[in-house]
């Protein structure tokens, strides 16, 4: 019985552990290869700097992504797709100029799963995909414009059921100065944090 409850709180301790799961990509230094497996990594350039979404979190893993939409009184909603970033250079997230990045896209009111999931293999042009950059004087967010490629939108049947995988491509511009270059992500999202 004893040997039982050693694995058991083996098990729970190396489950509270979170992997980093990043795969460094020998073309772009500092950048995690793209992936679609839910590794719940991001990474980009931002001005030629790497930048990924940083590892902590409750359950010492990679920081999730927040999905969600967001209600207007306009003739459509917003889709906002968001996470955390610091600089892949080892400092800590107050040290790094911007602290999250933000896509935002326009949908219809009666947006909901399936017209998520249809997103699949979908790109958004500088047209309509908004991108914004906080940065860490938590003055308003700087605006631009992004291209968003949803690579991959899948249940996730292997491991999670009640999960969505999405992984994708990106890259935008505030004005001539800030350009967000060879952006990818590849999250898995729990579908009961979605509010659509």
């Amino acid at each position: 019985m004893k040997r039982y409850q050693f694995l058991f709180i083996i098990l729970i301790v190396s489950a509270s552990c979170g992997k980093r799961n990043f795969f460094p990509d020998q073309d772009d230094l500092g950048l995690s290869l793209l992936t679609a497996h839910g590794f719940n990594i991001a990474s980009n350039y931002i001005n030629g700097q790497p930048y990924v979404n940083p590892f902590g979190g409750i359950l010492r893993g990679n920081y999730l992504p927040v999905l969600q939409k967001v209600s207007s009184t306009n003739v459509q909603d917003t889709l906002s797709l968001s996470w955390h970033i610091e600089a892949n250079d080892g400092t800590s997230i107050s040290n790094s100029k911007y602290t999250s990045i933000i896509f935002i896209l326009p949908v219809s009111k009666s947006f909901n799963q399936q017209d998520f999931l249809a997103f699949n293999g979908q790109k958004f042009t500088s047209n309509s995909a908004r991108l914004y950059l906080q940065t860490n004087s938590f003055n308003n967010p700087l605006r631009g414009s992004a291209n968003l490629y949803f690579v991959e939108i899948n249940p996730d049947d292997l491991i999670n059921p009640n999960s969505y995988i999405i992984s994708g491509l990106f890259d935008g511009n505030i004005g001539d100065s800030i350009l967000v270059t060879k952006g990818r992500f590849d999250f898995r999202i729990a579908i009961n944090r979605l509010n659509f």
